[in-house]
């Protein structure tokens, strides 16, 4: 359904259907339904020109389609859909990057379904002199296509029960960080925390951090801006460290910096837990942190 309002142009009534897909899947295991969830949410964005948080859903559906081993179609759509996104970015380097490997994926699909048409089942005439004969053989390609996709419907299904009945306790694992770990990262008192922040910053206040966390909470546009105001040093030393830093790098940084836990950080960014530990293992090579570094303590130290 939220494809099809998509295709309408009906943005909203899209989301719609999206969020209840979420709600209606947010506690299986298998998150291989969210490869095209994701890849919807990520064209919504294109065509409001949010473009990189329609990259950052792109590299969510990326993410599972590699690591269930999904390919193909849904590759297509993830490499066009970040080639669009590219384009809205005037980053045309990646566009036509991320475009040839859409379209190589596209040609690879038109070579398979030439030689299916093309088979000599449906085009030699010697075996099928008569009108009756065709339709015998073209009705058993048929019985044979469909026996066939119910073969990748069951193989499917059956896998989607197995992994239930199994304990998946490296769901979480993104190049070697798992959640648990990435949790117990965190300084663990945060009125302590908050102490810290005030007597280092004395002209931060216990108020101010309240309004900032906030804000976050809410996912207000105006979080960033506020928190600027707030350590004014921040931003400028990361990027010292590494200007390719993008907006979206900065902010997951500054909620790290309030102490704010993974599964905190995916409910205010409305992503999944998974994406948010992705995104801090990218944020730890962006800016050289070693594995064995608490990320918090590092983003305390800074600003």
């Amino acid at each position: 359904m939220a494809n099809e309002y998509y295709s309408l142009n009906k943005l909203q009534e899209a989301e719609v259907y999206l969020k209840k897909f979420e709600d209606h899947l947010k506690n299986e295991n298998d998150h291989s339904d969210f490869i095209t969830h994701y890849i919807i949410k990520g064209n919504i964005e294109n065509k409001r020109k949010n473009f990189e948080k329609a990259l950052e859903y792109f590299e969510t559906s990326e993410y599972l389609a590699k690591k269930y081993k999904i390919y193909s179609i849904s590759l297509k759509d993830i490499y066009a859909g970040k080639a669009t996104a590219y384009q809205g970015l005037q980053d045309y380097k990646n566009q036509a990057f991320f475009a040839t490997k859409a379209k190589k994926i596209t040609d690879s699909i038109s070579i398979i379904e030439k030689k299916i048409l093309n088979s000599p089942l449906l085009t030699d005439e010697t075996d099928l002199p008569e009108e009756k004969n065709f339709l015998e053989k073209y009705d058993s390609l048929i019985y044979i296509i469909i026996f066939i996709l119910f073969i990748i419907a069951a193989f499917f299904t059956y896998r989607h029960y197995s992994r239930k009945k199994t304990n998946l306790n490296n769901d979480d694992i993104d190049d070697g960080l798992t959640y648990e770990n990435d949790e117990s990262e965190m300084i663990e008192n945060s009125e302590s925390f908050d102490k810290q922040t005030i007597d280092q910053n004395n002209n931060i206040e216990v108020q101010s951090l309240e309004e900032l966390i906030t804000l976050a909470r809410n996912n207000d546009k105006y979080f960033h801006l506020k928190f600027s105001k707030l350590f004014p040093k921040f931003n400028p030393q990361l990027l010292q460290i590494n200007s390719q830093l993008t907006q979206s790098d900065l902010e997951y940084c500054a909620l790290i910096k309030l102490n704010l836990s993974t599964k905190e950080i995916a409910q205010y960014k409305n992503v999944t837990v998974n994406s948010v530990v992705s995104k801090k293992y990218r944020i730890r090579k962006k800016l050289s942190i070693s594995t064995n570094e608490n990320i918090y303590t590092w983003m305390f130290d800074i600003g």
